[in-house]
Order: structure tokens, then C-alpha cells, then sequence
């Protein structure tokens, strides 16, 4: 399945962070975007920190969620 930013705004906001609303988290993998420059940031768990792997704040980029 793939998100369009304003597919992603259509979802319920997860976690809130400074400016940027988290709305998917599976534990391993967030995806948030952005209230501010309307981006798409992807950030993945290494068991030690969160790392940004794909995105920043003003990147508008749709979000391929991974099939499993």
C-alpha cells in the first residue's frame, strides 16, 4: 500500500513530536509528517536509537508500506 502525504494526514496522529505528527509505528519503523513543511520522514529502529532512513520535513514523498 502506498501514502500520499494527504493520505497520511487522513490518519489518526500517534505520537506528537516538535513539528511533525507520527502516524504510522510498527515498533521497528515510524513514518511522520510533517504540520510544518508538509514532508514525509521515515524513520527506522536499530534495537539502540530511532534513525531517519528516507525523508525530511519538506521532502513530499509518499510512503510505500512494506507488504508482509
Amino acid at each position: 500500500m502506498i501514502y500520499s502525504p494527504e493520505e497520511l494526514q487522513d490518519l489518526p496522529t500517534i505520537h506528537q513530536g516538535h513539528c511533525c505528527d507520527c502516524k504510522i509505528d510498527t515498533g521497528d519503523m515510524r513514518v511522520w509528517l510533517c504540520r510544518v513543511g508538509g514532508g514525509v520522514t521515515i524513520e527506522r529502529y536499530d534495537g539502540r536509537r530511532w534513525n531517519t532512513v528516507e525523508g525530511s520535513c519538506t521532502t513530499l514523498t509518499n510512503y510505500q508500506k512494506e507488504e508482509t
